[in-house]
């Protein structure tokens, strides 16, 4: 079951510690220079109300590093509330 992380009351004591451990996991691979393949054939939209260099490269990077594509699409572009 898919779950949205907003706020950490809404999980379990279990489930806190498997994104821990999953967490853990992703650092180390990184460290080894492992791939991982969780979001392979994935591709994330990402928009941002204001511009963040870095928010934006450092999602760009982790999906990169899961297998995952991203694609910016600038405010201007998406039309959001027009």
């Amino acid at each position: 079951m898919k779950k949205d992380l907003l706020t950490l009351l809404d999980f379990s004591g279990k489930e806190i510690l498997t994104m821990i451990n999953k967490a853990a996991d992703y650092k180390k691979a990184v460290k080894t220079r492992t791939a991982h393949s969780d979001l392979e054939g994935r591709t994330v939209a990402m928009f941002f109300e204001k511009p963040s260099l870095w928010t934006r490269t450092t999602f760009e990077t982790g999906l990169l590093q899961l297998g995952g594509h991203a694609v910016y699409l600038p405010p201007e572009s998406i039309q959001i509330g027009q």
